[in-house]
């Protein structure tokens, strides 16, 4: 399973993962700032699931 944690996802909670073995990246440590649209198309080009705690994410219009 391929992860993606946008910025709000918690970093411990990120390096937890991480070193447990999930494959995840964290969007502080590839774009910071960029928009949902941009991390949603990061996550389908590079096929991950995002995890988010951005209670208005899904109104990407």
């Amino acid at each position: 399973m391929l992860l993606l944690a946008d910025e709000n996802f918690p970093y411990s909670s990120y390096k937890y993962l991480k070193s447990k073995g999930y494959d995840i990246i964290h969007i502080s440590d590839v774009n910071t700032g960029i928009k949902d649209r941009e991390v949603v198309r990061l996550s389908i080009s590079e096929e991950r699931i995002i995890t988010t705690f951005d209670s208005d994410f899904e109104k990407i219009t």
